[in-house]
This record gives structure tokens, C-alpha cells and sequence, in this order.
């Protein structure tokens, strides 16, 4: 992934009120990057669009916490995994 890469995250079901849940971290910290998120009312996917470019040759964290809610509020199990820029 290049420095400008978006994220998209898809969902089995549709996501409700549930964007903030979907986050982007720098390898081994704690505090989410900068992003804009996207997703239509009743969408199943979420886009997060980080607000700076991201740092050539890092690792990355996409987490989606359990905060992440259908329309009959089932929370979906927290998912995350890795990517490096080139």
C-alpha cells in the first residue's frame, strides 16, 4: 500500500451509527491516526481515509472493536490486522 491508501472494511451485515469503531493505529501505539470516515445509512462497508500521508515502510493496524453494531444492535467480534506502505 502507498502512502494515500484508503481502508475499506466490509461487513457480512449492514452497519449502523458505527464508523468511529473502525480505526487505523501506527504499528505498536495506542492512538488512532487522524482519518475521515465514510459509510451511507445502511451501508456494509466503512471507508477510512487517513487525513496525512502515511509513512513510507510502516506497519499499520486496522482494528474493528465490538462497539460495531448492526440495526438489531449484534455486535460483531473485533477484527484486526496488518499492512506495510511501500
Amino acid at each position: 500500500m502507498g502512502p494515500y491508501a484508503n481502508v475499506v472494511v466490509n461487513f457480512d451485515d449492514y452497519v449502523y451509527r458505527s464508523k468511529q469503531f473502525v480505526n487505523i493505529y501506527r504499528k505498536g501505539t495506542t492512538t488512532p491516526l487522524a482519518v475521515y470516515r465514510y459509510y451511507g445509512h445502511g451501508s456494509r462497508k466503512v471507508e477510512i481515509d487517513p487525513k496525512y500521508a502515511l509513512k513510507r515502510g510502516t506497519w499499520y493496524t486496522v482494528a474493528v472493536t465490538t462497539e460495531v453494531t448492526d440495526g438489531a444492535n449484534n455486535l460483531a467480534a473485533a477484527k484486526t490486522w496488518a499492512f506495510k506502505t511501500k
